[in-house]
């Protein structure tokens, strides 16, 4: 949902346009998510909450020496994907770089533009 905000998705226009280039049409309104994925939304925002991972705790530094840690945005294939919409993710970290990375992981498995959807709709809030 929150990619799907209208101060987002113009942001965000470049990876539903890719993601059409493979066959794999995403929701590109917060209507067209909700008749795609049947009007549940409690009960998907209450899986994406029970599904994210628990924040990381920041270690002390050493000497001066500050440690940075990535965030799942930034790398592997959805990072790739942020890279071709800058600021896109930014607003909806970092619940959104699970999400993304759960529907990438699902084309990935079998090429399937359902099993695509089921993992957008699971995963709805973000």
């Amino acid at each position: 949902q929150c990619l799907l905000q209208p101060q987002n998705v113009g942001r965000c226009r470049p990876i539903f346009e890719k993601a059409k280039q493979f066959g794999m049409p995403l929701p590109e309104s917060s209507g067209e998510l909700s008749s795609q994925c049947g009007y549940n939304a409690m009960e998907s925002a209450m899986s994406a909450i029970a599904m994210l991972p628990a924040p990381a705790r920041a270690e002390g530094t050493d000497a001066g020496v500050t440690v940075e840690t990535m965030d799942g945005c930034s790398v592997g294939f959805v990072g790739l994907i942020a890279a071709q919409a800058p600021g896109c993710l930014d607003p909806c970290k970092p619940a959104v770089c699970t999400a993304v990375g759960s529907a990438i992981g699902a084309y990935m498995r079998r090429r399937n533009v359902d099993d695509v959807k089921q993992a957008v709709c699971a995963n709805q809030a973000p």
